[in-house]
């Protein structure tokens, strides 16, 4: 996380007016960050709190003067988590966090172990997010492209994949963690994600199951230049 990503993001410290704050938030979405929130950090940038819309729209109904420090009105009890979770780990954390304070919002406060400002996440992208990760993705024909891409699905660890091809030896060569092509560093990926186990290899799909299906098989032409598709529909068909 850089640090140019924080600045994007309204922050605050608690004896700002409330006005100058209101200011940030309005500003926030142009320069990248989050709209309708502040987050309210001391001189360390750890979190003190945050100011919402739903704040500011309390304080005016209140007739509260704006040019009193944010502090008078901002929430001290934000839901934070820590930025280095993972996504299934932020959303059960955020979750169990507002289920205690019987809250539902969408904008969760990500802090490092010292309590220290590091993002804002929305907790509807994350749940999209967490949605696609738990996906199986099946590649289609494991030649120069397509191996690569299932190895480097793979090596990221965000989905299962499975490896397909009609090869019975390209098969039985992957399996035993060898290429049937030479491109430098493949050998060792494949080896690496082996080792992972989130990957396997088949010459059919029927047992396996997939929930994203890429082709990737070859496409050659003909003597009149025009494309084979002879593979490809095989590919779907299956």
């Amino acid at each position: 996380m850089t640090r140019q990503h924080i600045i994007n993001h309204a922050t605050a410290h608690q004896n700002d007016p409330i006005i100058e704050v209101i200011n940030k938030i309005t500003n926030a979405p142009s320069n990248g960050g989050a709209s309708g929130i502040a987050v309210v950090v001391d001189d360390q940038n750890r979190v003190l709190g945050v100011l919402t819309d739903g704040d500011i729209r309390k304080a005016v109904y209140k007739n509260t003067d704006l040019k009193k420090p944010v502090k008078e009105i901002m929430n001290t009890t934000p839901v934070c988590v820590r930025g280095d979770l993972g996504v299934e780990e932020i959303i059960r954390e955020a979750t169990k966090k507002m289920r205690a304070k019987n809250l539902e919002i969408n904008k969760i406060i990500q802090v490092d172990t010292s309590g220290r400002f590091v993002d804002i996440v929305e907790l509807q992208r994350l749940y999209r997010e967490a949605d696609v990760l738990q996906k199986v993705v099946a590649v289609y024909g494991l030649g120069y492209v397509g191996l690569t891409l299932a190895l480097t699905l793979a090596e990221n660890r965000l989905f299962d994949v499975i490896g397909i091809d009609t090869n019975d030896s390209v098969i039985a060569q992957l399996k035993d963690g060898k290429t049937h092509f030479f491109e430098e560093g493949l050998l060792s990926l494949l080896r690496q994600v082996l080792e992972h186990g989130n990957i396997t290899f088949a010459t059919e799909n029927k047992k396996q199951g997939a929930d994203v299906h890429i082709i990737s098989v070859g496409t050659p032409v003909d003597n009149a230049n025009k494309p084979v598709m002879d593979y490809l529909k095989r590919a779907g068909e299956m």
